[in-house]
């Protein structure tokens, strides 16, 4: 790891946090060296930006800054870009082809899409993936500025020595295990070996098929709300899907709204920001109150406070729940 600048060591172990070597494929990865709480901020990182790769390369590649920047970034493959070419029409002054398409290797696997922007972040670089994240990055004001945060999410926090792992694309966090492992493969080149993975592969490998829920009903898998009903992708996935289907009943469709925020809030981890979108979608048609309802609420005033401060309690303070939460430019996290 002499390839990290001592300055990005120093910021992690003054945070808490220490580079760790993992050996085998995996590599060198972040991990914890004291306990964290759920809603901790981790670091905050400031990074490069623009609006596809192809630019971002080309904007690292004009200064010494951004050179350095992504000094420490792990260079992938790209055999599989056979015949790839730049859309720029000029190179930064002093690079060449080959400079360009080093720096390319490095933004291909290293950025994370943030607000509808390719974003390079010096210390985001250094996490490893998991399919069960227990931190997150989250954009905070100015949103001119590539300024992130990264935030635990994991509802027990992170316990000392514990690697600090993130998703690379929340997307992921709501597909089955191939849907998963093949997209990580296609996008970063790995075969995911996280915890999750490892455990869903095991259930499919003993073949134990999904008993079915009691009643005759056609619906009666999509609204259960036994944990195992709650944690299928599969079965969030095709909820989503009937959710805005005409004709249904308006009860059905209250108690649908209500069974999938909480399978939501089943799949991801506690305070994970996908919970406040889904929220938004949601919470209108959804049957009475609930934990879920009230917990995803507590988790849209959260991350408003933090984007626009760039910190914030967890849990908040108590408020009224929001009708509503305004984003700007997007999702704002990965």
């Amino acid at each position: 790891m002499t390839d990290v600048p001592p300055g990005i060591v120093e910021t992690l172990h003054n945070a808490g946090l220490q580079l760790n070597e993992f050996g085998g494929k995996k590599g060198r990865g972040v991990m914890a060296a004291r306990n964290f709480k759920c809603g901790e901020i981790l670091l905050q990182d400031k990074g490069f930006h623009a609006k596809t790769m192809e630019k971002l390369t080309t904007l690292l590649l004009a200064s010494e800054e951004g050179r350095q920047a992504a000094r420490h970034s792990y260079a992938g493959p790209l055999h599989h870009l056979k015949g790839f070419q730049r859309n720029d029409e000029s190179l930064p002054e002093g690079a060449t082809e080959e400079d360009w398409m080093e720096m390319y290797a490095k933004v291909r696997y290293n950025t994370f899409q943030l607000d509808g922007s390719s974003c390079h972040l010096p210390y985001g670089c250094l996490f490893n993936h998991s399919c069960s994240p227990c931190a997150t990055l989250m954009r905070v004001e100015p949103l001119s500025e590539c300024n992130v945060v990264v935030v635990v999410i994991a509802e027990d926090g992170i316990r000392t020595g514990q690697e600090v792992q993130l998703c690379y694309d929340s997307e992921l966090l709501f597909e089955p295990l191939p849907a998963r492992r093949r997209e990580l493969m296609s996008a970063w080149s790995f075969l995911c070996k996280c915890d999750r993975c490892q455990a869903e592969e095991a259930k499919m490998d003993k073949g134990e098929p999904r008993e079915p829920a009691p009643g005759a009903d056609e619906y009666e898998e999509l609204t259960c709300l036994s944990s195992e009903r709650l944690q299928d992708s599969d079965l969030y996935r095709a909820r989503q899907d009937i959710l805005h289907q005409p004709g249904l009943p308006f009860q059905l469709r209250k108690k649908l709204f209500s069974t999938h925020l909480a399978s939501a809030c089943a799949i991801l981890p506690s305070l994970h920001p996908a919970l406040r979108d889904i929220y938004e979608q949601l919470h209108e048609l959804c049957a009475g109150s609930s934990a879920p309802l009230e917990h995803c609420a507590r988790v849209v005033r959260f991350y408003e406070q933090l984007r626009q401060t760039g910190s914030a309690p967890w849990p908040p303070c108590t408020e009224p729940a929001p009708a509503s939460c305004e984003r700007q430019q997007g999702s704002g996290y990965a």
